[in-house]
């Protein structure tokens, strides 16, 4: 009696469940068995980790957002910044890894070649967007516009302008003037020290450490003797010396090290008469940043006073001046002084400049006043005008706008961002026209 009750039961059971099976809604069906799946599957998803984003610190990118939305420009890139401190000496440090050096061979429309008014404010990415051009930067605070750093722009032109491409040159006046072979940052002379393999190899050897997918052909093979070797040792020793100087005091390279490296490759060590190149002495330069001084070309030296910039920077290629700046940039159409004089020296870095190949540019930076303006056009009028393009951004300034900036032609705030844009509309209106 009780077996067949137990076989009725499981019969039962059966039925139920055929019937369950074949007749149930297949959503019904779904809801009713998914959770049972589930909880025995719940170890074996792999759930992905949520990144948490980076809240934006940028004290500027609330303007920044305004101005890209009027404009149709994605400036999120700008939100959270690496750095927002006083001017420092390394800021500037981190030449070498200037963004440009991410760039492939032959890949860029414009190169963008100056110094502080160039490197403070500007932002390539803005022309990018603006123009649809591709653009390298390579500029730095005090860097010349004289022989020793057009050999430099002639090996960057090389190798990441692409036929057809455009080189803009934007200086201040006073570093227009100083001596041929004049080198304020180590990493110029180390540029003009390269062999042509040499800086290939290092463009190479930057470029896979890039955030990029290197190509085959782009992932260098180790060497000895290279300059990333040479580099590399010459660091060590610096530390060591650092070491030893806190706790023996003064400690000087020896002369077995200095042959060593000598031997290592001649070519680093060579200076032929009248052609070694200077780096000003680091107390000259605090010296020069300390005392106005005027020359005989007038009173066109650096007048900044650093510690009263605060930066920020979001990536390798931008600083940034923030704060109260009481100076606004103006529209100029002053004509040139032509009563400024031009020296031998300025005559000599003008010809380095105008022998590079290639399609070239004069940039004029905007200004507080006109007087900076109208030498600026003298310099243009009487050593470029017949070889370089005009970028005069006097001229395109709004008339109506002022835009933020300090009494040495450095745009700040939102002043980059504008200046970026005059740029960017240049381009525009001119790169294809002359191609």
């Amino acid at each position: 009696m009780k077996y067949g009750m137990i076989q009725g039961i499981l019969l039962f059971s059966g039925i139920a469940a055929t019937t369950t099976l074949l007749f149930i809604p297949e959503s019904l069906a779904f809801d009713l068995f998914a959770p049972a799946r589930f909880e025995a599957n719940i170890y074996d998803q792999k759930v992905p980790k949520k990144v948490p984003e980076r809240t934006p610190n940028n004290p500027l990118y609330s303007e920044y957002k305004r101005r890209g939305r009027e404009l149709n420009l994605d400036l999120d890139f700008t939100g959270v910044v690496r750095s927002m401190v006083p001017y420092d000496r390394r800021l500037n440090q981190d030449t070498l890894e200037l963004e440009l050096f991410c760039a492939k061979e032959k890949s860029l429309d414009v190169l963008l070649i100056g110094d502080s008014t160039m490197a403070w404010g500007v932002i390539p990415e803005v022309i990018e967007q603006r123009s649809g051009l591709r653009v390298g930067m390579f500029a730095m605070r005090s860097m010349y516009l004289n022989q020793a750093t057009m050999r430099t722009t002639r090996r960057l032109q090389k190798y990441y302008l692409r036929d057809g491409g455009i080189t803009l040159f934007g200086f201040a006046i006073w570093t227009q003037l100083q001596e041929s072979e004049m080198v304020r940052r180590g990493e110029l002379r180390k540029f003009n020290q390269y062999s042509d393999e040499e800086f290939e190899r290092f463009a190479k050897e930057r470029r896979s450490s890039c955030n990029v997918e290197p190509e085959p052909e782009e992932i260098p093979e180790p060497r000895l003797f290279s300059r990333g070797s040479l580099d590399s040792y010459s660091a060590e020793l610096d530390l060591l010396r650092k070491d030893f100087r806190r706790s023996l005091g003064s400690l000087r390279e020896s002369s077995l090290a200095r042959e060593f490296r000598q031997w290592a490759h001649p070519a680093w060590f060579k200076a032929k008469t009248g052609d070694a190149q200077k780096e000003v002495p680091l107390e000259e330069e605090r010296r020069d940043e300390a005392q106005p001084v005027s020359n005989k070309f007038g009173d066109y030296k650096e007048r900044i006073s650093l510690a009263s910039f605060q930066f920020v920077r979001w990536d390798n290629q931008t600083l940034t001046a923030t704060g109260p700046f009481t100076l606004r940039s103006i529209r100029s159409t002053v004509d040139p002084d032509l009563s400024f004089q031009i020296s031998q020296t300025h005559r000599a870095n003008a010809q380095s400049l105008l022998d590079l190949p290639g399609r070239k540019g004069f940039v004029i930076t905007i200004y507080a006043e006109h007087r900076s303006y109208a030498i600026q056009r003298s310099i243009y009028a009487k050593l470029y005008k017949k070889h370089l393009e005009l970028l005069d951004l006097g001229e395109m300034h709004p008339q109506e706008r002022g835009f933020a900036m300090d009494n040495e032609g450095h745009p700040a705030n939102l002043g980059g961002l504008e200046k970026s844009l005059l740029i960017a509309d240049w381009l525009r209106k001119n790169f294809r026209s002359r191609m």
